[in-house]
């Protein structure tokens, strides 16, 4: 047994079974099977097929919106070194696989993010004008940080 920051008895044993240390460019890294992260996802679409049955899909006509994510362990483990498995937690998206090298490059550039604290995917919107008496409007999905103050309400820093 240790103690955490908190104070509080941690099972090191337990602990370490979220822990996976992978190698990637010849270093190691550890990854914590905790985390959540965020990932630009297309929502899935549903069709039948007539002797074949149900099938699901992703369309580059939908919006891509920024999806949390946890990982999962279904058809590659994390211990093989080889691939990492990324399911949305959310209804309507579906899966994405990496390869190892790929997902940490990712990570290090920020095309996928680690989820933080408050944390969010919120959509913005704004205009520009495009003539005199006609504006363009826009939207797109973004991470902000969202905290909730003592009444309830969300605010955006």
């Amino acid at each position: 047994m240790e103690l955490n920051n908190n104070k509080q008895a941690i099972n090191v044993e337990d602990e370490n079974q979220f822990l996976q240390t992978v190698v990637v460019y010849g270093k190691k890294r550890v990854i914590d099977k905790r985390n959540h992260y965020f990932v630009l996802m297309h929502p899935l679409k549903g069709a039948f097929i007539r002797g074949f049955g149900p099938i699901s899909f992703t369309s580059s006509s939908t919006r891509e919106k920024w999806v949390e994510c946890a990982i999962v362990e279904e058809d590659y483990k994390l211990a093989d070194n080889y691939k990492i498995e990324l399911r949305s937690i959310e209804p309507n998206y579906g899966k994405e696989t990496f390869d190892l090298e790929t997902f940490i490059s990712f990570v290090d550039q920020d095309i996928i993010v680690k989820k933080e604290p408050g944390m969010e995917c919120v959509e913005i919107k704004w205009e520009e004008p495009l003539t005199n008496n006609m504006n363009l409007h826009h939207s797109a999905y973004t991470l902000k940080r969202v905290y909730q103050n003592a009444n309830g309400v969300k605010t955006e820093k």
